[in-house]
């Protein structure tokens, strides 16, 4: 006597690889194999001939990211310091006469702002000198040292000496620097603008883009008092001009039944991935000018991320469409594409140079799931 057995075999799912990398997006003239356009990198747009993948694809999921954090931590998007002061009223007069400051009659006092950066100094000669920061990677005692030499120009922001300081605070918190900011004569304060409108720049490629934040924010005078003081100390700075980057794609989310969401108002929606600047995908050996030390603090020069989802986000997908593009944006924490190193033709002594090739890269993993 025989008996049979009835068996349930449960197959499990497949899934599958897709591999993205950013210099993909690049085009090239095919007869010379030159760059023919100045894409930025981390703006990523992928077009084939064939589609990307396809199969009966039901869940996407980004699994691995790897990229040269190449972001200078002062650039376009934050090189700008807001000082105001309190000008006096002008002179009472029986018609409101107009004083010094631009205020009319004895109406009360003003408040004029300087921005470092963007606002211009003129010298004892009466030329225009530029306050303008310079892009470019930098430590806190770097930081304070330009900062320093740029509200001294020309007789100094409001006509008075500035020292700019990173050192121990007042508070006399051991092994614990902050920055100081601060002159002789003239009372004055640091307007972080958090939310507030803070112009825009035109960037490489023609494209004005609005600014996000300002220098105050990463130097820790984010919470700056409104008081108007000699000394100015900043609270602990942090050097990362963006303290995570997401991974944006309103095409690849399109077909989610449940949206991404944040506190944040600058972004917070169609994310694929978020990652944030921290120890855990942090790489830095890089030794300071003169050979003296290494840098211990994010951002202050290039590093290496290379990070693993363990648990990704599970992205929707219709089985029934196919991936004929890409496209991928690397965002900071105020919504805008990170900035890309400028990649142009200069010239020195009128003999052309060229700046070659682009260290900004990113490669990342997918893993794309059957339907079950």
């Amino acid at each position: 006597m025989s008996t049979k057995m009835n068996v349930n075999l449960n197959v499990p799912l497949s899934s599958a690889l897709f591999t993205v990398d950013s210099r993909d997006g690049i085009r090239t003239d095919p007869a010379t194999g030159f760059i023919v356009d100045a894409q930025n990198p981390y703006d990523i747009q992928i077009y084939k001939n064939q589609q990307l993948f396809s199969g009966a694809v039901q869940r996407i999921a980004l699994t691995e990211i790897n990229m040269p954090f190449n972001v200078p931590n002062v650039n376009p998007y934050n090189n700008v310091l807001y000082l105001e002061r309190i000008t006096p009223p002008g002179p009472t007069g029986a018609t409101g006469a107009t004083g010094a400051t631009g205020a009319t009659g004895a109406t009360g006092s003003t408040i004029e702002t300087f921005i470092l950066g963007e606002h211009e100094l003129v010298d004892e000669l009466g030329e225009t000198i530029s306050t303008d920061l310079g892009i470019g990677f930098y430590t806190p005692e770097e930081l304070a040292t330009v900062l320093q030499t740029k509200l001294n120009l020309g007789g100094g922001v409001f006509g008075v000496n500035w020292t700019v300081t990173y050192a121990g605070t007042i508070n006399t918190i051991a092994n614990y620097k902050t920055f100081n900011i601060g002159n002789t004569s003239v009372p004055f304060r640091i307007n972080p603008k958090f939310g507030q409108p803070k112009g825009s720049y035109t960037a490489y490629d023609g494209i004005t883009t609005r600014r996000s934040s300002t220098l105050a924010e990463m130097m820790g005078f984010n919470n700056a008092g409104q008081d108007f003081k000699l000394a100015n100390y900043g609270n602990y700075a942090s050097m990362l001009y963006t303290n995570y980057v997401d991974v944006v794609s309103p095409f690849l989310s399109k077909n989610m039944e449940v949206r991404d969401t944040s506190s944040s108002y600058f972004n917070g929606s169609d994310i694929v991935a978020r990652m944030y600047i921290s120890r855990e995908g942090y790489d830095n050996t890089q030794v300071l000018s003169g050979g003296v030390t290494t840098s211990n603090i994010l951002g202050t020069r290039p590093f290496h991320l290379h990070y693993n989802f363990p648990v990704p986000k599970q992205i929707r997908w219709n089985p029934n469409e196919f991936l004929p593009s890409c496209n991928l944006k690397l965002q900071d924490m105020y919504g805008n594409v990170l900035y890309g190193v400028k990649v142009a033709a200069t010239s020195i002594g009128n003999l052309p140079i060229q700046i070659s090739g682009n260290s900004n890269w990113v490669e990342m993993n997918f893993l794309i799931s059957e339907i079950n």
